[in-house]
């Protein structure tokens, strides 16, 4: 009668994912391999057998449908093995374990699976251009989940900011937020989405902030029984400007570039010129970004503005053509210069025969 208790023994089996915290329910991304487990005991302490067999789903290979071991700690048999779902559905299994007598209990298990959602995909907005005192808002209304959802955490990371410039914490875990620039400069925020199991990767919005406009006086208007004598006309004479920067070349990317417009030497301190360099951008170019002012090389050392810097740098992030101008501006004069071009190449690029980098580049 030794084998009769069998059919009063405990069986326990499940399904479960290659995570221990994974429940039973989750979903599991097809080409996942899922765990098979079975444990029984009899009372009796004999021998027990076990087999598995597949009854419904999508056809797959369970990889040792006999698999049987004793488990001396729990004084249980233990039969665990596994198969690869390489397509969503639902599976069904049956178990039966036997024991010396060849009396045998069964039992049947579903395994639901799903293809898994993709990453949350981050959109922290176009760059923007402000005055200096302006309000700028930063939104990332328009991250969605894997599944088009709205993301369920938001972190903003400050990248680059004028110094002194910080923002409260609460404000960088929000969908938006809005800050007034009060000092003029480049500001780079970076966000990545949560989907509640996983982060999103990062994307970048620039703000760049202008100095604001000084303000001007109206004339005055003549006054009751005074003479109104008309000041003697000063002409001022034209300004002649010539931008003139050094070549491009070729670089590497991760190298840092120099964009020098220091050869630029028929211009007169008196008249302040403005210095600012921009990216020719034909839509299928890589972005310069950041692209910075070097504050060691300024054309006036007495002056302390953001337009002072003839000389700009930036580091090149992906292969590509690069190309810029050296816009200089005196009063209402405005002329750019020829333009700039850099070839950067990939780290898996191969060596170029007789190519020389240029004097301007720096490496990183």
């Amino acid at each position: 009668m030794r084998g009769a208790h069998l059919l009063g023994a405990l069986l326990l089996a499940g399904l479960s994912s290659l995570s221990a915290s994974r429940a039973a329910d989750d979903p599991v991304a097809v080409e996942g391999r899922i765990p098979l487990e079975a444990r029984a005991n009899d009372p009796d302490g004999g021998k027990l057998t076990f087999l598995w067999v597949q009854e419904d789903g999508p056809k797959v290979e369970i990889e040792n449908p006999r698999a049987a071991e004793f488990d001396a700690a729990t004084g249980r048999w233990v039969s665990k093995t596994w198969f690869v779902a390489r397509e969503a559905g639902t599976y069904t299994f049956k178990v039966t374990v036997t024991n010396e007598f060849g009396q045998a209990n069964e039992k049947r298990f579903v395994r639901e699976v799903r293809v898994a959602a993709p990453p949350p995909v981050a959109k922290p907005g176009p760059d923007q251009t402000h005055k200096a005192g302006e309000k700028v808002v930063i939104t990332g209304i328009d991250s969605k989940t894997g599944t088009g959802a709205p993301p369920t955490d938001f972190k903003w990371t400050i990248k680059q900011a004028p110094d002194g410039f910080s923002l409260p914490p609460e404000l960088l875990s929000q969908r938006q937020f809005d800050f007034i620039a009060r000092k003029p400069g480049t500001y780079v925020f970076e966000l990545t989405v949560s989907d509640g199991k996983n982060w999103s990767p990062p994307q970048e919005t620039q703000v760049s902030i202008t100095p604001p406009k000084p303000p001007n006086f109206d004339p005055d208007p003549p006054q009751p029984g005074v003479a109104v004598i008309n000041p003697p006309v000063i002409v001022t004479p034209s300004v002649t400007l010539r931008p003139r920067v050094k070549p491009g070349g070729t670089a590497r990317v991760g190298d840092t570039l120099v964009l020098d417009g220091s050869d630029s030497t028929n211009l007169d301190k008196k008249l302040n010129p403005k210095f600012f360099w921009s990216q020719k951008d034909n839509g299928h170019n890589p972005l310069a970004r950041p692209l910075s002012p070097d504050r060691k090389h300024p054309f006036d050392e007495e002056r302390n503005d953001p337009d002072n810097y003839w000389i700009w740098t930036f580091v090149a992030k992906e292969p590509g053509n690069y190309t810029f101008v050296l816009r200089i501006t005196v009063g209402d004069t405005v002329k750019e210069s020829e333009p700039v071009t850099y070839r950067v190449l990939g780290d898996d690029a191969p060596p170029q025969s007789g190519v020389k980098l240029p004097v301007a580049l720096v490496q990183a």
